[in-house]
């Protein structure tokens, strides 16, 4: 239960009055008419320092609100921190593992770099096996240009001597027939040259072309002398004599 001030005064004064009147004759009346103003005096300060009091209240009531409200904001301000420095933490919590990352990634790409190195060391190496190869194949494609022409040369010589044989194997069976013929035409006119000297011989005695005195044998060309794939004319002649 709350007590006003004044009230409390009130009762206060009413309880002294009664005892001053129970206790000392009306001749005191000045002195509890003084008492009471003095009370009065006493009661409107009272009254003053509780308005004084109320408005101090209030004014601390208000002061506390705004600091209630001040307090408040500050932690809200301070939870926004602590969640900013929570994120922040957080954040660099995650800039270690992405600097971690980084440099795995870094190492990667080094190593990447290496085997790109390798790469095209390799791919000169295959490049100048290739070449390699193609001049090889370059080289066995010609090798085997020159043999199939070497070949076809070899047959076309060979083609040729068969051809050369043949045309010497034709001229050589020409050339013997002619000499046979040469040969059984020479028999033949030896033996009519001798059958004709040995008649003339039995019948005069002499050889044709000598006389019994200066027999002398007549100058005339020998068989062997003639040749008859230049000299047709001369073995018609000398036929023609004999």
């Amino acid at each position: 239960m709350v007590f006003h001030p004044v009230f409390v005064v009130w009762q206060l004064d009413n309880q002294s009055r009664d005892s001053a009147l129970s206790t000392q004759p009306a001749a005191n009346f000045s002195r509890a008419t003084k008492f009471v103003a003095e009370l009065l005096i006493r009661i409107a300060s009272l009254f003053m320092v509780s308005q004084d009091l109320t408005n101090a209240a209030e004014y601390n009531s208000n002061l506390a609100h705004d600091i209630d409200r001040t307090i408040t904001t500050l932690h809200n301000a301070v939870l926004k921190k602590k969640q900013v420095w929570s994120s922040l933490q957080s954040e660099t919590m995650c800039l270690d593992d992405v600097i971690t990352s980084t440099e795995s990634v870094v190492n990667m790409i080094g190593k990447l770099r290496m085997d790109i190195s390798e790469m095209e060391e390799d791919l000169i190496r295959l490049e100048n096996l290739i070449e390699t190869e193609e001049f090889y194949r370059k080289q066995e494609n010609e090798r085997t240009k020159l043999n199939l022409y070497r070949e076809q040369k070899l047959e076309n010589l060979d083609i040729y001597r068969a051809t050369l044989s043949a045309r010497h194997t034709e001229k050589m069976q020409k050339k013997e027939e002619e000499e046979s013929f040469v040969k059984q035409v020479k028999t033949e006119v030896l033996e009519k040259r001798f059958a004709k000297d040995m008649a003339n011989y039995k019948s005069f005695g002499v050889l044709p072309g000598t006389s019994p005195e200066t027999p002398q044998v007549r100058p005339q060309s020998s068989l062997d002398d003639i040749e008859l794939d230049q000299d047709g004319d001369e073995l018609t002649k000398y036929l023609e004599d004999s």
